[in-house]
């Protein structure tokens, strides 16, 4: 395939799948869509079976573009306030790290760890991943000459899909749902003010409005009436039980040539960013 061409492959990958849609971007038109078993053979590295499925799409799709989306069982986040005494991003990475190796140990020194731009004063989100994990999706690529020209967290990735939700007059708490984790992040006046990444089961829609509740307490904000907005792509029709304080929206992609939000729901999200 031509360099010129507009295609990418964006795969996303988590330690139960790894789904591959060939297309025109994340908001074009979908040509093909393929899973593959992520299933971990190896204790000390979960992502390892994710790598295995991510090369086999890398072979079967033979496309030189590649975004990578990655599952938040794959990505540590933190929330930091952005100081004005440290002078440049270096000195700000140094402290995210700090940050990170009082929750999380040692093992921080071999994570890869990136922090979102918002203004001074403003918290900002810390994203960190295992460098060992880029480094395996980096030779992977180089083997079958592709480019990874993007590497996002789920977390980022979904909120980019939907920023117009989150004005400077709204508040909204985002929940992106993947198999066994929830990611929940509120957003005040286009500010993040809270974020954790929680396990759950199969029945975490049925215990959402308590989960919730219980987050608006740890994030001290009962006053706050914010709009609970959910993406589950693999649950299209999600329901919340009635008599909830807060008001729930489910989001939903578009539809698009090759792509049904119904029907092929679950490769959501690899058509987020």
């Amino acid at each position: 395939m031509s360099l010129l061409s507009p295609e990418f492959l964006t795969v996303f990958l988590s330690p139960s799948q790894v789904l591959a849609v060939l297309g025109r971007g994340p908001r074009g038109g979908v040509r093909e869509k393929r899973v593959y078993a992520s299933s971990s053979v190896r204790d000390d590295n979960a992502w390892f079976g994710a790598v295995a499925g991510f090369d086999a799409a890398l072979r079967d799709f033979a496309c030189r573009r590649v975004r990578v989306i990655l599952s938040s069982h794959f990505t540590q986040y933190q929330l930091l306030p952005r100081r004005d005494d440290l002078s440049d991003e270096e000195e700000e990475l140094a402290y995210a790290r700090v940050a990170l190796t009082e929750t999380y140990g040692d093992v921080v020194a071999s994570w890869s760890v990136r922090l979102s731009d918002d203004p001074p004063g403003e918290l900002r989100v810390v994203a960190a991943v295992d460098g060992a994990l880029l480094a395996a999706l980096d030779k992977s690529a180089a083997t079958v000459k592709a480019r990874i020209v993007s590497v996002q967290p789920a977390l980022t990735a979904a909120t980019n899909s939907w920023r117009d939700h989150f004005g400077a007059d709204r508040s909204a708490w985002l929940v992106v749902h993947e198999e066994g984790r929830l990611c929940l992040t509120l957003i005040e006046g286009g500010r993040w003010r809270w974020l954790r990444s929680v396990r759950v089961g199969n029945d975490w829609a049925a215990d959402l409005p308590d989960l919730i509740e219980r987050e608006v307490l740890l994030a001290g904000v009962e006053s706050l009436v914010a709009e609970v907005l959910v993406f589950a792509p693999a649950s299209p029709e999600l329901s919340v039980r009635a008599g909830t304080r807060l008001p729930f929206r489910s989001l939903r992609l578009e539809p698009r040539d090759g792509f049904s939000p119904v029907s092929d729901g679950p490769f959501g999200l690899a058509l987020i960013g």
